[in-house]
Parts: structure tokens; C-alpha cells; sequence
């Protein structure tokens, strides 16, 4: 297990001390198994998981307000996990391989609403969305992500 930064708080959520979380994790449902997370050098427990597309709803022992929960705007949240390279998104700079082809380099990764979005840049630079099932495999030693050929065809964005 590592103390690693899961996301950030971005607002509250309704009226009794949620708060909605910009996830640092691909994998949402590792939220749900969360029982204590730390702010601020403060432990909580962790009283409820709501998972949405893109965000993350917690709720948080000692916070019962929406101002008391206005109060953690912008603060990192961190969880001890066991962290599988596939949930976190540190990717940048990873070569992609399409079945033994190598495509390019992922240079950016940004969301614009529904899911991230992976820019790669190579022979034919292009956009893909992080969806189920796209990665096959991540191979941290030789810092290379490996891609479900059908998947890649379905939703690869060429850029011109």
C-alpha cells in the first residue's frame, strides 16, 4: 500500500458536507473501497462514495456543512491504496503500441466533460478517450501502454 494523491477537492455537494472530487484515478470503484482519507494532515473517515461520470461525491466524517465543506475547495486529497499502474493517470510520456505497432507517444491527457482524453503524437498524431477495455496492458518498466487494436480503430480521432 502507498499514500498516494487521489484527487482534489473541487465544490460542495449539496447542503449536509459533500463534496464533489476531481479523481487522479481511472479506475472510480477504488473509491468505494476507500474507509479513510487525509487532508490536509487531517485523517477522515470516510462515510459515503457516490460515483458519477467524471467526478467522485464524498462524505466525510466532522463535515456536515455545506461552508465546512466549502473549506476543503481545492485541497488534495490523499488515500493509502493498493495502486495498480493502470488506475493512476501518470501516462505522459508513454509510447503506445497498437498489436506491435508502435503508434507514437502520449503527450497530453485532458478532459473536456465525459472522459480523458489521451493526445498522441506520432506518424499520425491523434485523440482517444479513456474507455473500458482500451488498455490492454501498461508496462511501467519500459514505460509503453498497449491498446486493443478494435477498440483503438472505433475511437482514434486522426488530427489533420
Amino acid at each position: 500500500m502507498s499514500r498516494i494523491c487521489i484527487g482534489v477537492v473541487t465544490k460542495p455537494q449539496a447542503l449536509k458536507g459533500q463534496f464533489r472530487v476531481k479523481p487522479n484515478l481511472i479506475n472510480l470503484k477504488t473509491y468505494k473501497k476507500l474507509s479513510e482519507i487525509e487532508i490536509d494532515n487531517t485523517t477522515y473517515s470516510v462515510e459515503s462514495v457516490s460515483l458519477r461520470d467524471t467526478f467522485v461525491i464524498l462524505k466525510i466524517k466532522g463535515i456536515d456543512s455545506c461552508e465546512s465543506a466549502e473549506l476543503l475547495r481545492n485541497k488534495e486529497i490523499f488515500a493509502d491504496i493498493e495502486q495498480k499502474v493502470e488506475e493512476h493517470f501518470d501516462l505522459q510520456g508513454y509510447g503506445v503500441v497498437v498489436e506491435s505497432e508502435n503508434i507514437g507517444v502520449i503527450v497530453d491527457i485532458n478532459n473536456y466533460g465525459s472522459k480523458d482524453i489521451l493526445s498522441i503524437e506520432g506518424n499520425n498524431s491523434c485523440l482517444i478517450p479513456v474507455i473500458d477495455k482500451l488498455i490492454d496492458k501498461i508496462d511501467e518498466q519500459e514505460n509503453v501502454v498497449y491498446l486493443n487494436k478494435n477498440i483503438f480503430e472505433q475511437v482514434a480521432v486522426y488530427e489533420d
